[in-house]
């Protein structure tokens, strides 16, 4: 009899069994390593090994380093006391620029309050300021001029932008009522200057000449109205020589159309004194008229800097020896005397 033919084996299906499972792949690899393991390393694993062992002897023959030993750094005492006069934390604070930043801005964050709280009693020039924002940072143990006094100012100006329109929509009603006085006085001397006029009129004729005329802000705009319609009448003012107007809107109710006494466009007439307009490029009620009467050899512009912020600078100008010295220049030119 023939053999019995064989039956095909039957190889049940899931994980770890069929032609390969995990297992069997698994054990594989297993007898791959370890066949591959006895035959050694191929040429180019045995090139490196080799390269691997020189480098490692070369490296066993060489002296070790010598290592230098860590210097430890002593914590000064007092240096967290930066307000101790002549102490060693005064020393530290200036020689780290975080510190004298740090020292910086909180003089100048003291200066500001205190000027702030104090008013228009605590009116000063802008050297005044800085030398109290120097001593005050020196008491501090900083510098007032420090590396990131830049950064601090473009920081500055970002948070002003932020913070500005929330800060207006908060106050208005407050603002409102303190900018009634200055707008106000000025809207009424529009609607009813003929009386101040006369008044000053009368006050500058009693007095005999030569006379010198210096006004402020709206008292400006009351002089050059004056002095412009008696002018224009043939009936100029008698005894004045020289007209001198300190942060003044003139020039600006002039372009507007606002002046009782110049259409815009018209010239100066005959018989209106010198005119010595003196500003400050911080003061935005101050304005220049010499681009406004271009060609008037009467007319002169003059500016001023007071390093003051707004409104301050608008009441700062006569803290300055600047306007005094022009003035006296002016009169001198005027030949008055």
């Amino acid at each position: 009899m023939g053999a019995a033919p064989r039956r095909p084996a039957v190889r049940a299906a899931g994980p770890g069994r069929g032609r390969l499972g995990g297992r069997g792949r698994a054990r594989r690899r297993l007898r791959d390593a370890r066949r591959a393991a006895r035959r050694g390393p191929g040429p180019r694993a045995a090139g490196l090994f080799t390269a691997r062992a020189a480098a490692d002897r070369g490296r066993a023959r060489r002296p070790a380093a010598r290592r230098r030993p860590r210097r430890r750094l002593r914590r000064r005492p007092g240096f967290h006391r930066p307000l101790r006069r002549g102490g060693p934390g005064r020393d530290r604070a200036a020689e780290e620029p975080q510190a004298r930043e740090l020292a910086t801005a909180l003089a100048r964050s003291v200066t500001a309050a205190a000027l702030a709280a104090a008013g228009a009693e605590a009116d000063c020039t802008g050297a005044e300021r800085d030398r109290l924002v120097e001593l005050l940072t020196t008491r501090l143990g900083g510098d007032a001029r420090v590396p990131g006094a830049r950064a601090a100012a473009v920081l500055g100006r970002l948070a002003l932008r932020v913070t500005t329109q929330p800060l207006l929509n908060a106050r208005r009603g407050s603002l409102t009522v303190g900018a009634t006085p200055a707008l106000g006085d000025i809207l009424r001397y529009q609607a009813r200057g003929h009386e101040l006029r006369e008044f000053l009129h009368a006050r500058i004729a009693a007095e005999p000449g030569p006379t010198v005329l210096i006004g402020h802000s709206l008292g400006g705009i009351a002089l050059v109205d004056l002095l412009a319609l008696a002018a224009a009448r043939g009936e100029p003012v008698p005894g004045t020589r020289l007209l001198v107007t300190v942060g003044s809107q003139a020039p600006f109710l002039y372009e507007l159309g606002a002046l009782t006494a110049l259409e815009p466009g018209a010239k100066l007439p005959y018989g209106f004194p010198r005119w010595l307009n003196v500003y400050d490029r911080q003061d935005v009620l101050a304005y220049l008229a010499g681009p406004v009467f271009p060609g008037d050899p009467r007319v002169t512009d003059h500016e001023v800097r007071s390093r003051q912020p707004f409104p301050a600078c608008h009441s700062a100008y006569w803290k300055q020896d600047s306007l005094y010295e022009r003035i006296e220049q002016a009169v001198t030119e005027a030949e008055i005397g």
